[in-house]
């Protein structure tokens, strides 16, 4: 089963009053010429937008792939540790075009280090074929980066029996690395928060809305 922590809501609140006191620092941040060039072409497909997702792994673990569903065809878009850019210790970032629409985690693994050789964490890889509810989803708005969030998913064994648990947090330090890894893309795109279960919406009218309930 799914663990969502109850202060989730909480939690992006807060990030969003963060987002809007960072927004200028984002606004100006620069184009590091040591910066990756981008994985993917800087003109969307019709009817794409681009996900950003960031994985953070235990220490030892390397992501080496995280799937997502699309609810309504059930088309999968496959990520490698090909596709993944460094984004902090223990942590990957991508940034790929799909198909507009909303989508589910459906599968992951990872390795882990022993000594100098990697080693299959997960055998067969985790997964699920559907989502549990509505509020685990996200929404990939066309035109535009949808940041659907940190994710890190913990495997635990008990017996023979495996456990799994899914965080899902929004963190400003994530944009601010989209910036950093992806320049060209963040310059040209408008970005969208796609927060699980609920729509996704532009900074734009995030900050408006910000404004309009701290009264300023």
């Amino acid at each position: 089963m799914l663990s969502i922590p109850q202060t989730f809501r909480q939690s992006i609140l807060l990030c969003l009053c963060c987002v809007l006191l960072a927004s200028p620092v984002l606004a100006d941040a620069s184009t590091d010429a040591s910066a990756d060039k981008p994985a993917a072409a800087l003109t969307l497909q019709k009817n794409h937008g681009y996900l950003l997702i960031r994985i953070v792994g235990t220490s030892g673990e390397r992501v080496t792939r995280f799937d997502v569903t699309h609810v309504d065809t059930g088309d999968v878009v496959k990520t490698r540790s090909d596709t993944y850019k460094s984004a902090g210790p223990n942590a990957w970032m991508f940034l790929l075009p799909v198909p507009a629409g909303r989508y589910f985690w459906s599968k992951y693994s990872s390795d882990y280090s022993v000594g100098l050789e990697l080693s299959r964490n997960q055998d067969p890889m985790i997964g699920q074929a559907a989502p549990s509810s509505a509020s685990d989803t996200f929404e990939v708005a066309p035109g535009v980066i949808n940041y659907a969030g940190d994710w890190q998913i913990r495997i635990s064994s008990d017996g023979p029996s495996r456990r799994w648990t899914k965080d899902v947090s929004q963190n400003v330090k994530t944009l601010e690395r989209l910036f950093e890894r992806f320049p060209e893309h963040a310059s040209k795109y408008e970005i969208y928060l796609s927060m699980m279960g609920k729509e996704a919406i532009s900074f734009v009218e995030f900050q408006r809305i910000i404004k309009q309930h701290s009264g300023s």
